[in-house]
């Protein structure tokens, strides 16, 4: 028996909502779910946000979209924010992920620009024509292990 490495990386593993509000300082984000399509809802997906024009973090999710395809039967979504550039996002579909455009959740205290998209995570739980259960991973975080469909 060999015992397994230990592994970290940012994993949430969440039902999506039927309404969720999420309260940023002075202002409130109201996310509703849509309804949900017939037949064509997956169990879980993976997904992830990408955020801005960087090609460093589409290669990044990428190389995500295919440690997803290796190590899971889940499908992958990305997450894009308005600013990703089309040719991201062919890259994106051309790799098997199913891309969806959101918006910039805007909060009204002030943080460094690399935070600026963290709190449009939160757009996950509006997914539910997509998938029952979204399981989120950071853009630099990847797939390693056949049982990652068991967590």
């Amino acid at each position: 028996m060999h015992a397994k490495p230990s592994r970290s990386f940012l994993l949430y593993v969440l039902p999506t909502a039927t309404a969720i509000t999420a309260a940023c300082n002075d202002s409130t984000v109201l996310l509703q779910s849509r309804p949900q399509a017939a037949g064509n809802v997956a169990p879980r997906s993976w997904v992830t946000l990408l955020v801005g024009d960087s090609a460093n973090s589409t290669a990044a999710v990428e190389v995500q979209i295919l440690s997803v395809q290796q190590f899971s039967v889940h499908p992958h979504i990305t997450m894009v924010t308005p600013d990703v550039d089309n040719q991201s996002l062919v890259r994106l579909r051309e790799k098997g992920s199913i891309v969806v455009p959101i918006n910039y959740v805007n909060i009204s205290w002030s943080l460094p620009s690399y935070w600026s998209g963290v709190f449009s995570k939160v757009y996950m739980f509006n997914l539910t024509t997509l998938a029952q259960q979204v399981a989120y991973l950071d853009t630099d975080a990847f797939l390693v292990d056949e049982e990652a469909d068991s967590v």
